[in-house]
């Protein structure tokens, strides 16, 4: 038997009235200057209760203690660990007397933290440090009065953007022909949240390739999202498609895209961006056409369905004539929205090769849907 053991041994009859009155076995330890485990053993070895049921104290029968402890400066941590208690229990016991701990722990952190702004903008920004990490840093519990800060300096980012590398500024100008294609690829199979603060494409799980391309041209660091979509409501739709999606949770980007039209809840509202050069808007089309437009196997008939106001509009700026018709789809679209529904339909063969040429002739240096693009070069 050791020095330590020895010295329990002297306190045995003080130990087990200790346990008796509900002591755990780590404040024993505590108080005799021996480990948790220690004491677990010395307890075992005399038949005495390693229960945790022990454990705790019931904060109503030191309710008097409690308030004067409190009132007199002690914290509610310190109090729970006196007296043995579980602090959840010990607050919502507060809670009910009518004391509100959260004022003076609210008011306790605020001073610790009310001349240290700098230093806390400088871990959160330059260093990238979580709240939860900063408030451990500082002593605190709770990284609230940390959030209120950053709030009030305008620099609290969203949590998923401290995650993924983009190029930020990517749509601040159309200046080149892929920005071109993926904003016209947007405008088609596209979405920017209505937060303002994600945008994303859904396609089919064939076409991840597409989105491959995408993600290396923005510079997106983050994952593909692969995951099964259930069959839909429509007559037909019986299978579970595999589906592929690219989210980029970056509030500027979509402030830019909204700049060029690429709004929420766009199928009604879309318009021409003023943005697009003479030798850019073929790259656009193509984006088009690649999210919402159809080429048939026989590459003889091409479509392209939109909003009546933007697909008026889109056939003003094409280099050749077409005459835009009424869509009927009574499985798509009720019978009170066929007036805002139009389809561009191509299917002279002239004109046909001369539009697939215009728009997939160049692509290869550049993006373009793979699938498509393979029908096309039948006929040019």
């Amino acid at each position: 038997m050791n020095s330590k053991q020895k010295l329990l041994e002297s306190y045995l009859d003080e130990i087990k009235q200790l346990r008796k009155e509900k002591w755990s076995q780590i404040r024993i330890a505590n108080k005799f200057n021996c480990s948790e485990d220690a004491m677990r053993r010395f307890l075992k070895n005399h038949n005495i209760s390693t229960s945790k049921s022990m454990k705790l104290n019931d904060p109503n029968d030191f309710k008097q203690e409690i308030i004067e402890r409190y009132n007199a400066g002690e914290s509610v941590s310190s109090i729970q660990k006196n007296l043995n208690m579980s602090l959840t229990t010990l607050c919502a016991h507060m809670h009910r007397w009518g004391i509100d701990v959260s004022i003076r722990a609210s008011k306790h952190n605020h001073g610790l933290l009310k001349d240290r702004t700098d230093e806390i903008l400088e871990m959160y920004i330059a260093r990238g440090w979580s709240m939860a990490k900063i408030a451990k840093k500082f002593g605190i519990s709770a990284s609230t009065n940390i959030r209120k800060i950053l709030i009030k300096k305008g620099v609290l980012r969203d949590i998923r953007e401290s995650f993924y590398k983009v190029k930020l500024d990517y749509f601040t100008d159309i200046n080149t022909p892929n920005k071109a294609w993926l904003l016209g690829f947007l405008y088609a199979d596209g979405n920017v949240s209505g937060t303002l603060r994600v945008w994303k494409v859904n396609l089919q799980y064939r076409d991840i390739e597409i989105l491959e391309r995408i993600k290396e041209e923005i510079g997106f660091s983050g994952p593909i999202k692969v995951f099964e979509k259930q069959p839909g409501n429509r007559p037909g739709q019986t299978k579970i498609s595999k589906m592929c999606l690219l989210a980029v949770n970056r509030a500027q980007m979509c402030q830019d895209l909204i700049k060029w039209g690429c709004v929420p809840n766009k199928t009604w509202q879309l318009q021409m961006p003023d943005c697009l050069s003479k030798d850019l808007l073929s790259h656009f089309v193509r984006g088009l056409w690649d999210g919402d437009g159809h080429i048939s196997q026989n590459c003889k008939i091409l479509n392209l369905v939109g909003s009546k106001c933007f697909i008026e509009e889109l056939c003003t700026v094409l280099p050749f004539k077409i005459r835009p018709l009424i869509y009927r789809d009574s499985e798509r679209y009720p019978n009170d929205i066929y007036k805002k529904v139009t389809k561009i339909t191509i299917s002279k063969r002239v004109d046909v090769k001369y539009a697939l040429e215009w728009m997939y002739g160049d692509c290869k240096k550049y993006l373009y849907l793979k699938r498509k693009y393979e029908l096309a070069k039948l006929i040019f």
